[in-house]
């Protein structure tokens, strides 16, 4: 034996395991993210449909007729004129100028909002949980994919993807770049 050669130890690698020990290893870790995924994708759905009132709201808003509203600020508008003529100071005493609040009440024209700006907001709302939806179903499918050991790019995109959700995604994120670049980890996609 040379001096100058280490000793190959027979069937050990990293740490001292097995290559059985290390494809085991690596097989939890991979049923761990794949669980991960599917929550991770299972709270997105949840978070992303509570924008759904957002666009309830909005959509309910929309469909007020315009009568509704001129009869709600015509009447805030004749409350609004008492109360300021109840509390205005009178010309006896000597104070002339009208006040602020009468000048731009009497200004200002109250009439209904555009129905098109709670419609847009509506429209915004709904595009948002789509994309909400959209991610957490591919994270799901990701989770997938992680099971079954095919399609590796994909698994790395949306954990590029999950890394921006904090903290859950970060961690998912890390986790899979670790196990998927490791060598045991491309040796389980490798016929992906």
């Amino acid at each position: 034996m040379d001096p100058l050669t280490p000793p190959v130890l027979p069937e050990t690698t990293l740490g001292g395991l097995t290559p059985g020990e290390i494809r085991a290893v690596t097989h939890e870790r991979l049923r761990l993210l794949s669980w991960g995924y599917f929550i991770a994708g299972g709270m997105g759905i949840l978070f992303s449909s509570f924008f759904l009132i957002y666009v309830a709201i909005f959509g309910a808003v929309s469909m007020i007729p315009a009568s509704q509203w001129e009869s709600s600020s015509s009447h805030q508008h004749r409350h609004d004129e008492q109360f300021v003529g109840d509390h205005a100071p009178s010309a006896q005493d000597g104070n002339r100028e009208e006040t602020p609040s009468a000048t731009s009440q009497s200004q200002h024209s109250s009439g209904p909002p555009p129905v098109w700006i709670f419609r847009i907001f509506a429209g915004v709302m709904f595009v948002v949980v789509l994309i909400g939806w959209a991610i957490s179903g591919l994270t799901i499918y990701a989770g997938r994919c992680i099971r079954q050991r095919r399609n590796r790019l994909l698994i790395l995109v949306m954990a590029g993807v999950n890394v921006m959700n904090i903290p859950l995604g970060t961690l998912l994120g890390i986790c899979t770049f670790i196990v998927l670049q490791s060598e045991p980890g491309r040796k389980e996609f490798a016929g992906a």
